[in-house]
């Protein structure tokens, strides 16, 4: 199975803005403390229990794929990526450096999930 990291980063992709992480500066975000992200967030972790992005490390933490900051469903299930922490912490510096969208992301999760049944 091919890997998210294994992959070369390639070329930056053009008309990609810089994009801010999707986790900075939410610790005490009242949706992400909510009862219903708990239950969101714990289904996602059930149903994904390894990182989706390098397939090696046991998920920890649920990613968002287009980030709440630009429109991103905080508990729309097709939004959300079951990741490590290392994994977690790459993404949003690779969405910023454009060799990552959010579309792109979604588009691999989706294949690997519909590969895998």
């Amino acid at each position: 199975m091919r890997r998210l990291f294994d992959q070369p980063t390639g070329r930056k992709m053009e008309g990609q803005a810089a994009q801010r992480p999707a986790f900075a500066g939410k610790a005490h975000d009242p949706e992400l403390s909510s009862s219903r992200w708990q239950a969101v967030r714990a289904a996602q972790l059930g149903a994904f229990p390894i990182c989706e992005v390098c397939g090696k490390r046991a998920a920890e933490e649920v990613h968002h794929i287009l980030p709440r900051a630009h429109g991103g469903d905080t508990f729309d299930p097709g939004n959300l990526a079951s990741v490590c922490a290392e994994c977690h912490g790459k993404l949003p510096a690779m969405y910023k450096r454009g060799v990552l969208t959010p579309d792109a992301l979604a588009g691999l999760l989706a294949a690997r999930r519909f590969a895998n049944g």
